[in-house]
Order: structure tokens, then C-alpha cells, then sequence
């Protein structure tokens, strides 16, 4: 008869040849896709990514390669159809015309993406209404994503500041930022955040931002405080 203590031993077993099986295929990938496998974890869990926002946030980044005379769009949509032809995502919605329009990401992946992602400083993600203080090596990572609502972001996010390159929120709920963002001087993409007239005021000092996308209202990108930006797509 099998005893508690042996499934409990090949559970670790199976996990351990899933893992050593997930490996395999990351090593397996170009550098450049790697990246763009990481980059899938920032998103939260059961997420649908959206294929035109995931290519934009990709190009924004700046770690497609060239192509030729080929556009970066069409470059990381490439990268986008190699990752579902490699089984390192999957097909989300498609289009009435049977086009991918949207990709998941299965759990077990996900979980892999992040740990490698954490392992090689690559992003960090935090999550529920408690922050913990960041250590040295976290503080040091070029993708940050914060899921869910927090409080005194501003103390818990200065010492990223340095170092980031994308700083990604989602599921912030009603919240609105009242901190400004002149410290992220390398900051390519600021993407979900609940803008306060505060934040946006200093938003235009961001000489490296790619992309920039907040919560509500497109009237934003209107104002003349966001002159500077001569980099930004939005």
C-alpha cells in the first residue's frame, strides 16, 4: 500500500523532473527570448495578456533584435509566435479572423519565469497589502511589479529607483499616486498607474520612457507637462 509519506515523495519527484524538463527548454532559448519569456511573469496570475500591449511593452524595453529592414512590431510578434510554438505559452483568444489576440501563461511557467526572473535580477513582483523592505539584491532589478493596493510606495520604491526599467501596476483599485517619479531616470515603461495631478507633473523628466499608460482618462497625454517625452509612443 502507498503511504502518505511516498506520494508525498514522488510529488517532489515529479516536480523535480518538471522543473529540470522547464530548464531545458528556457537554456534552450535565444537570449532575446528569454527575456521576452521572463517579461510574461510580471503579468499577474490567469491574466489575458493582450498580444498588441505585450508587443508594445517588448518593443519599449528595447531587447528585440534587428531584423534587417524589419519593424520592431513585427519583430516581437515573431519572438511572441516562437514562444507559443515552443510551448512556453499559450494561445489566449484569437480574433474573428483566427488571429491571436491575447496569450496566457500557465501557472507552473509562470512560477518558473519568476523564479528565474528573481534569480537573475531580471524583475521582482510584489503582491497583498504588506511590503516587505527589499533587500540589496532585489532593489538591484530592472522590472518591478506591484499587484494589488499599498501604502508609503513611494519609501518602498526609491531604492529601485536607480536601476528600473519598467515599473508595471495593476489591480490598484481607486488608489492614486501622489509621488513623483524624477528619480527613475531609466525608466522605460510606466504602465497601469493611477496618475495624481502631482505625479504627472514630474512624469515629463523621464527622458528615457518608451510607453506610458495609466488608468483613466486619455486627456492626459494631452497636457503640456508631458512636452519632453519625445521618446514616448502614448
Amino acid at each position: 500500500m502507498e503511504t502518505r509519506a511516498s506520494k508525498h515523495h514522488c510529488g517532489l519527484i515529479d516536480q523535480d523532473r518538471v522543473s529540470a524538463v522547464l530548464a531545458l527548454s528556457y537554456n534552450d532559448l535565444p537570449f532575446h527570448l528569454k527575456s521576452c519569456f521572463l517579461y510574461l511573469g510580471l503579468f499577474p496570475e490567469d491574466s489575458s495578456i493582450s498580444k498588441t500591449k505585450l508587443i508594445h511593452l517588448w518593443v519599449a524595453e528595447g531587447f528585440l533584435p534587428q531584423q534587417g529592414e524589419e519593424a520592431a512590431e513585427g519583430v516581437a510578434e515573431n519572438c511572441l509566435n516562437e514562444l507559443v510554438h515552443r510551448c512556453m505559452i499559450q494561445v489566449g483568444t484569437l480574433t474573428s479572423l483566427g488571429s491571436l489576440k491575447a496569450v496566457r501563461m500557465h501557472d507552473v511557467l509562470r512560477d518558473f519565469s519568476i523564479s528565474k526572473g528573481r534569480e537573475e535580477s531580471f524583475l521582482e513582483i510584489y503582491s497583498g497589502q504588506e511590503i516587505e523592505s527589499p533587500t540589496s539584491q532585489r532593489t538591484k532589478c530592472r522590472r518591478l511589479a506591484i499587484h494589488g493596493e499599498h501604502d508609503n510606495l513611494y519609501v518602498f520604491l526609491k531604492p529601485y529607483a536607480p536601476y528600473l526599467r519598467s515599473l508595471l501596476f495593476f489591480n490598484m483599485g481607486d488608489s492614486k499616486l501622489d509621488f513623483v517619479f524624477k528619480d527613475f531616470k531609466l525608466l522605460r515603461v510606466l504602465d497601469g498607474v493611477p496618475f495624481s495631478s502631482r505625479a504627472l507633473s514630474a512624469v515629463g523628466n523621464l527622458i528615457q520612457l518608451r510607453t506610458l499608460e495609466w488608468v483613466k482618462g486619455g486627456r492626459w497625454i494631452e497636457d503640456g507637462r508631458l512636452a519632453s517625452l519625445t521618446n514616448c509612443d502614448d
